[in-house]
């Protein structure tokens, strides 16, 4: 019981509403006791009803005190209620802003789950966002920023944004936990050798943390890919390795980068997606799961993922059977539903 009251104290003397809230009762209580006692002992319901519509000012006049002390109370009361009322509607609406504004801020926790997380802010980290955002499998999905820049750089339906490093502190307020992928960008804000070992250390607080957690990252050194292996990163980009790849082969094949920027963009064309094999082909053929893909949902089968592997085999032979369990690569214009 002591316990209750030093913690009712202490709400009361910190919060504002509260100490409001307090305000308001003792001025109900003593209006009531007063228009009960001076108004000939007005039944306490009534009072009680009389004293609601008064300090709202609603004023219904179904009772009106008659004497003039009932109606001394009844004065001070219209006074107060207005007083108070103008203060309830400031401080619900203080807090209200003061909420909005920590968001904005990235100071709140991220109440979302099943979420993607992007880490790091750079001029590819909006483009990065809207790739996502564009992809139906997003539409239910939200994406949640950590960056340690002042204030919510871009606001789109489903990103949320949290003000920080990588840290257990800012992870915890993105609710690592329950996200399924993060994905951890260069921090072009620092020097370049430094970019690949501040990703690297951003890597194992994650994995630390969630190490069920799927992982892509972006480094700049393609000698630090062991390095992020070793950390537990599931995906690596090396920046400029596939840039420099791309240059050659459209040198060799002229028409090669409109194949590519098609397949990596989901604003427009065909797509590569990675889904679960669907029953209609398990045990067929490659070949004749192509045909069956192409024929009925006009996707074409380009690669599979053993079951339990993470190797990719890209354009298998004719003969290799479809397994359950194994996960397909598709080309397709969006995403085919399976039955």
């Amino acid at each position: 019981m002591i316990s209750f009251f030093s913690r009712l104290l202490y709400l009361i003397r910190e919060n504002k509403l509260a100490k409001l809230f307090l305000l308001t009762l003792v001025v109900m209580v003593s209006s009531i006791g007063c228009i009960s006692l001076f108004e000939n002992n007005l039944p306490l319901r009534d009072a009680f009803w009389w004293c609601v519509v008064t300090i709202t000012t609603v004023g219904y006049g179904d009772y009106v005190p008659a004497t003039f002390k009932g109606r001394i109370v009844a004065g001070c009361l219209m006074f107060l209620g207005i007083g108070l009322l103008g203060m309830f509607t400031a401080n619900v609406a203080s807090i209200f802003v003061e909420g909005r504004m920590k968001q904005g801020k990235g100071l709140n926790k991220v109440n979302v789950k099943d979420h993607f997380i992007v880490c790091g802010w750079n001029y590819k980290t909006q483009e990065i966002i809207e790739e996502l955002k564009v992809d139906k499998k997003m539409d239910n999905t939200s994406i949640v920023l950590v960056s340690n820049i002042p204030e919510q750089p871009v606001e789109y339906k489903g990103v949320f944004f949290v003000k920080g490093e990588v840290t257990e502190h800012t992870m915890e307020l993105a609710n690592l936990k329950e996200a399924l992928t993060v994905i951890i960008v260069s921090d072009e804000s620092v020097e370049s050798h430094t970019r690949d070992a501040k990703v690297l250390m951003d890597i194992l607080t994650v994995k630390n943390l969630n190490k069920n957690v799927y992982t892509c990252i972006e480094i700049s050194n393609v000698k630090n890919r062991k390095h992020c292996e070793l950390a537990g990163a599931d995906e690596i980009i090396v920046t400029g390795e596939l840039s420099c790849r791309l240059l050659a082969q459209s040198a060799l094949d002229p028409g090669v980068n409109r194949v590519f920027s098609e397949l990596v963009s989901n604003g427009f064309g065909n797509e590569i997606y990675k889904l679960n094999t669907p029953k209609e082909i398990v045990g067929n053929s490659f070949i004749d799961a192509l045909r069956s893909l192409k024929e009925k949902f006009d996707a074409v089968l380009i690669a599979v993922e053993p079951r339990g592997q993470k190797e990719i085999i890209i354009n298998p032979p004719n003969s290799r059977i479809i397994n359950d369990g194994d996960k397909i690569l598709i080309m397709a214009r969006e995403r085919p539903k399976f039955s």
